[in-house]
């Protein structure tokens, strides 16, 4: 995933000029007048390990889920042992400006015995790639909205979606927390018994979703391990705690009929045991575990351990390249506050921005003790 894109596509104001008043930082927020059309242009969420793309959608919302160990092959030794012995003479090539006999050197001494990670299709040999986890998909079945906004606030770590359909303000929330291991989406409307929708997990190859009861979803599967055997496991739990209405289970699916307010629990686990991170042996008891002790908490619990995990980590440096008086290209759209950029119109707070989003996809992809960033959602 090119990551930077979501900069250059993401929307920033200080308030949102068609409908209610909203405070922003045009040096941490990322603001958005529509669903986002690809996976470059969602929001990211993550907390090391879990990451989340959100789309936005109105009559679909699409998020992209991601657990930093989910890689397919399995472990192999493609080390070429001597290939120290030709680096002097490598070295001398350079020296002498013989750059291309010094390159062959290199490609017949410093690439990996086999096939390596296959020309780019890793997934299908042993050196193995990262996969997606799957897909969160939400279907509400709106049809047309209006006043429509979509933000991310780095400052928080807090994703926002809201719009106003056939009379009634709907809003999602949406977080991820490292403490308590669970991705969180809080959904609401401004007219009790106003939220309907179904609930589905799926990915593209190698799953299974089944209903463990009438508010839970699992789905489970196992990654090629390159030599036409298993690889990793993996484990993905989805729970509804909802007030007000009805919640079922119906062919693979949760449906939520005339509910106040929803929240949805999400955890993810596998069985790598590798050099870092959480060494599982049962992915599918972590969820429920992960789950349980998350769902003892209320959402406003949830919400200020996340936040305050967060801002340990964002708040340990601040840049201000602004006199304190807010830019006017600051208060546009971002497609407008590129254009106007682009023409001279003075915006220090871009240049904060794109420092701040650097710092926090990094604070959302790696922690301590953890795999390393591979920027692919997560």
């Amino acid at each position: 995933m090119k990551t930077m894109k979501l900069l250059t596509t993401a929307l920033t104001a200080l308030w949102l000029a068609a409908g209610p008043a909203r405070a922003a930082d045009p040096a941490t927020a990322l603001w958005f007048t529509t669903p986002a059309p690809k996976f470059e242009q969602s929001l990211p969420l993550g907390n090391g390990r879990l990451g989340a793309m959100i789309f936005g959608g109105v009559d679909e919302e699409r998020i992209v889920l991601n657990e930093s160990s989910m890689w397919s092959g399995s472990p192999a030794s493609n080390d070429r042992a001597d290939a120290f012995k030709a680096l002097p003479e490598i070295r001398r090539l350079l020296a002498a400006g013989e750059n291309p006999e010094a390159a062959d050197l290199v490609m017949k001494n410093f690439t990996c015995q086999g096939v390596g990670s296959g020309q780019g299709n890793g997934a299908n040999v042993p050196f193995g790639c990262y996969q997606t986890l799957g897909d969160l998909r939400l279907t509400f079945g709106v049809g047309s909205a209006s006043n429509y906004s979509r933000t991310l606030d780095l400052r928080t770590a807090v994703g926002e979606v809201s719009y106003e359909a056939n009379g009634v303000r709907f809003a999602r929330e949406y977080f991820v927390s490292a403490p308590d291991q669970v991705f969180v989406s809080r959904l609401t409307a401004d007219r009790p018994g106003a939220l309907s929708f179904t609930v589905a997990l799926d990915r593209k190859e190698r799953f299974q979703t089944v209903e463990v009861n009438d508010r839970e979803l699992l789905m489970t599967g196992t990654l090629n391990d390159g030599r036409g055997g298993k690889g990793v496991s993996y484990a993905g739990r989805l729970r509804v705690l909802a007030q007000g209405g009805t919640v079922k289970a119906n062919a693979g699916r949760l449906v939520i009929e005339k509910a106040d307010e929803v929240v949805l629990l999400f955890a993810a686990a596998t069985d790598y045991r590798g050099f870092a991170g959480r060494q599982l042996s049962d992915p599918v008891g972590a969820t429920r575990k992960d789950l349980d002790k998350a769902a003892k908490k209320t959402f406003t619990k949830l919400r200020a351990t996340q936040k305050a995990d967060h801002e340990k980590w964002f708040d340990r440096v601040a840049l201000n390249l602004s006199d304190g008086r807010p830019s006017p290209n600051a208060a546009f759209s971002m497609p407008q506050r590129l254009a106007g950029f682009a023409k001279g119109a003075p915006d220090p707070e871009l240049a904060a921005l794109y420092f701040n989003f650097g710092r926090y996809l990094l604070i959302s992809s790696s922690r301590p003790g953890g795999l390393p960033a591979n920027l692919q959602g997560i």
